[in-house]
């Protein structure tokens, strides 16, 4: 296993752990279910209902959303098993929590530049977004921003439907920030992180 995949199991066990579940990483054959056939996960983990199937993503990965549809497709009308996707990053910059008077002043400016330029006020929306995180889920935050979102689903204060939404903003940002100039951002995509973000800010007492 892969440094860069350990670092995001790393940042999620203790999470996993808390709810109940042991975490078993590249399981045996003897240590999956049958329906599994000759697949063989990044990690699962048991001691609760459901179980959880998970795939780490990997920087360059040819992996894709075939893969994944596959996998969904594996756990189709199971109840027992639920697919867990990380999504690890090609760096892990330190970055320190910051006071809430810079998550709010980046969030008005993010608001504020939307309609002229959606692009730069969708990242500036998401670097405000990811300190929320690191205030609101530190150990998390260590790890790629999959784990972090994971926890807000974890923690119910996103459901699954946003969860997916949010991976999908994920990718946008990621596209964007490494070139991809023409990825499609309007205001809505802003207006999702900046509500989001704002909200956990407020739930969280200042530094």
């Amino acid at each position: 296993m892969a440094l860069t995949e350990r670092s995001v199991l790393d940042a999620m066990e203790p999470r996993w752990k808390a709810r109940g579940y042991t975490l078993i990483r590249e399981p045996a054959e003897s240590q999956v279910p049958a329906f599994f056939g000759g697949f063989r996960p990044d990690a699962i983990a048991v001691g609760r209902d459901p179980s959880l199937l998970i795939e780490v993503q990997r920087p360059g990965s040819e992996v894709t959303d075939y893969k994944l549809a596959k996998l969904q497709e594996l756990l189709k009308g199971r109840n027992d098993w639920r697919l867990e996707v990380l999504y690890a990053a090609s760096e892990s910059p330190v970055v320190e929590a910051v006071a809430t008077e810079w998550i709010e002043s980046t969030l008005l400016s993010a608001t504020q530049l939307s309609a002229q330029n959606p692009r730069a006020a969708f990242l500036l929306a998401w670097a405000a977004f990811q300190a929320t995180l690191k205030r609101r889920f530190p150990t998390e935050a260590r790890g790629p921003i999959s784990a972090s979102l994971l926890a807000l689903l974890d923690a119910g204060e996103i459901g699954q439907d946003a969860h997916r939404q949010l991976l999908d903003l994920s990718r946008k940002r990621n596209a964007l920030a490494h070139g991809q100039l023409d990825v499609p951002i309007d205001d809505e995509d802003v207006s999702t992180i900046v509500d989001l973000a704002g909200r956990i800010a407020s739930d969280n007492p200042p530094l």
